[in-house]
């Protein structure tokens, strides 16, 4: 029996890896595929054959001069993840409203919608008003496109193992149930997850080679996160809240955070703590946090690029206040590389000098000299890639387990 289960381990291990060097790569010969998974030719020969009488696989021909390359002037075949198997539905929650993407099975995203919250009904989206939003809207689109799978990314504490958004700041509820909800209304499987850990997990599939050891991408926006990638994996907790970097104290008492504490990291560091500081408005007001769009950070950052005096300190204060932070996680986790994500090229060119001094006052140089800080211009869309990329590769995996539900569920 031990050795059974151990022929069946090796199995759905090699199948996934098959998988998974086709959603990386896109589609490639046999030969590429036993290259870059270093499985033997019979072993290539037999699984392509598998999944393709299963519907997951299909060839492409390729002409002599088109991109897969020729060997020996003959066309190439390659194999081809096949799309239509089965869809994918990602939701980005922010305090901007939801933005949707799709994707089929091979990775292409094949829909893309962004839905604001009404001003009117921002202030009282609670535990009720949220889900049920968010319902009305999935509503049409569930019911085109029939996804296997719904993933969720939302600002602040996801306990993924709950389904339970603990806290956020982008609302002022706690303890909002989202996974349940959506998938009582659907009857379709649903996960939740933090989007800084998403970008985490976009890196991954970028460029698993560069990203995949010890990277820690923060990311910068209405809030500010961090999704940690240690040994080829993006570093959850115990329910989903590590790497929690925006809400680490970084001035005892001071400034309000959305999250409801003082000092905190993202309370300097994140856009509605620079444009509060930017424009002089009063920190204790809440009612002061919320009154800005895109349009109003593209114009502080034009100011700043200016020369403005207070735009420049805005900055200036925010980039101290991410480099000390960036200092201390350095010190605790020892990553390779940090990865800021989420800044325009201007916002970076303002905050890069003030982090940079800030990391150095921070931490001693012994644990600070070989670590890689860069900023990244990743696409807007990189929440929903990074949650589409964890929901198909849930998918590859249980499918190497048991293919007959996800083939069921794919209508094949």
């Amino acid at each position: 029996m031990a050795a059974k289960a151990d022929s069946d381990l090796i199995r759905r291990q090699n199948r996934n890896a098959v998988l998974t060097v086709l959603r990386r790569h896109g589609a490639q010969p046999r030969v590429d595929i036993g290259r870059l998974t270093r499985l033997s030719p019979a072993s290539i020969s037999t699984i392509s054959a598998q999944l393709i009488e299963e519907g997951l696989l299909t060839e492409i021909h390729t002409p002599l001069g088109q991109t897969v390359e020729i060997k020996r002037g003959r066309p190439t075949v390659a194999l081809s993840l096949v799309g239509q198997l089965a869809k994918v539905l990602a939701i980005k929650i922010s305090a901007e409203g939801l933005e949707f993407g799709c994707a089929d099975f091979a990775g292409a995203m094949i829909f893309h919608h962004t839905t604001k919250f009404p001003q009117r009904l921002v202030a009282s989206l609670d535990a009720t008003l949220l889900p049920a939003f968010l319902i009305r809207e999935l509503g049409p689109m569930v019911a085109a496109l029939k996804p296997a799978v719904i993933g969720l990314a939302v600002q602040g504490h996801a306990d993924s193992a709950a389904g339970v958004l603990r806290w956020s700041p982008a609302f002022a509820a706690r303890d909002i149930k989202l996974v349940e909800p959506v998938q009582d209304a659907f009857s379709i499987p649903c996960h939740m997850a933090n989007d800084a850990n998403m970008i985490a997990e976009h890196l991954l599939v970028e460029d698993p080679v560069q990203y995949g050891a010890h990277t820690a991408c923060v990311f910068m926006g209405y809030g500010v996160g961090m999704g940690l990638i240690t040994d080829g994996r993006v570093y959850q907790g115990a329910n989903g809240a590590a790497s929690e970097f925006g809400h680490m104290n970084h001035i005892v008492g001071g400034a309000p955070c959305m999250c409801g504490q003082r000092g905190c990291l993202e309370a300097y560091a994140g856009n509605y703590a620079i444009m509060r500081q930017a424009f002089g408005r009063d920190e204790d007001d809440p009612h002061n946090w919320l009154e800005f769009g895109a349009e109003d950070i593209l114009e502080l950052e034009r100011r700043a690029e200016a020369g403005d005096a207070k735009a420049v300190a805005a900055y200036d204060r925010a980039g101290r206040a991410l480099g000390f932070g960036i200092g201390r996680m350095v010190a605790l986790v020892n990553p390779a590389r940090v990865v800021i994500a989420g800044a325009s090229s201007v916002a970076a060119k303002c905050l890069e000098q003030p982090l940079r001094q800030a990391f150095e006052e921070s931490v001693v140089a012994s644990l600070r000299k070989d670590v890689v800080i860069s900023f990244a211009a990743l696409g807007e869309d990189l929440i929903l890639r990074g949650t589409m990329g964890v929901l198909l590769r849930n998918i590859d995996q249980a499918y190497a387990a048991n293919p007959a539900p996800i083939l069921q569920q794919a209508g094949t």
